[in-house]
């Protein structure tokens, strides 16, 4: 009886356990969930283009400034020559020139020309605004422009200060036979050399109203007028407007 009970016992033990088995095993085992599949960042839009800099032109070439030169002086006499005194008359030649004058001329003395340095500091004066009176740098006539050029060389001393006394004092010097460390000679159109100044009138008399260097064919450097800057202008030299024509030089 024991038995049997104990056999029942372990019968409905066993009903049990299949069922919870059942009701456990048959059941497949949930998977975890997936992961939300994270979105994909907006693409970043490529920065524009930093279009290229326009090329920087290159700047135009300063033309260089005429050559100053040394500039002459009793120390340094720079353009070097012989002044001849031939019969009443006086011509400067090149020291290594001979033209046939040397065997019926006496040699003064070794000379060099103050014009032509004076003609490289008048170049300092370009574009000084023209005005009566002198002032350079700030305006200038024609007679300033010539006295200050040959007052800047180192040894030079005295210019006179309007035309018509340059060219007077300048014909004294001409006229007089002391040879001094300043002195000029009379030249002809044909003859004229750059740095000469050249005297000239506006009507037909002989008085002088207006003075400039001589440059080269057709071109003379000189402050002009109103309209005009000091500078470089075209000019042709002829009769009657030229009055005379000097060329400063040194003597030592």
């Amino acid at each position: 009886m024991l038995i049997e009970k104990l056999g029942r016992t372990a019968a409905a033990f066993a009903l049990v356990t299949a069922a919870l088995a059942g009701s456990l095993g048959t059941e497949p085992a949930l998977a975890p969930p997936a992961r939300a599949e994270a979105p994909a960042q907006a693409e970043v839009p490529a920065q524009a283009e930093v279009p290229a800099q326009a090329e920087v032109p290159a700047q135009a070439e300063v033309p260089a400034q005429a050559e100053a030169g040394a500039q002459a002086s009793p120390a340094d006499p720079g353009i070097r020559g012989a002044l001849l005194r031939c019969g009443g008359g006086r011509k400067v030649m090149p020291l290594d020139a001979d033209d046939g004058s040397r065997s019926t001329c006496t040699t003064s003395k070794r000379v060099w020309n103050w014009g032509k340095d004076a003609l490289r500091s008048a170049q300092l004066q370009e574009g000084t605004p023209y005005g009566l009176g002198c002032e350079p740098g700030e305006r200038i006539d024609c007679s300033c422009l010539v006295q200050w050029s040959f007052t800047q060389l180192p040894g030079f001393g005295h210019f006179e200060r309007d035309s018509r006394s340059q060219q007077a004092w300048l014909d004294g010097l001409a006229n007089d036979g002391r040879r001094t460390k300043v002195d000029a000679i009379r030249v002809s159109i044909a003859d004229v050399q750059r740095g000469d100044l050249i005297f000239s009138t506006i009507d037909a008399d002989p008085v002088v109203d207006h003075v400039a260097f001589y440059w080269s064919e057709g071109y003379v450097y000189d402050a002009p007028g109103p309209s005009s800057p000091a500078g470089l202008h075209a000019r042709q030299l002829g009769s009657p407007e030229v009055v005379a024509v000097y060329r400063v030089i040194g003597v030592s």
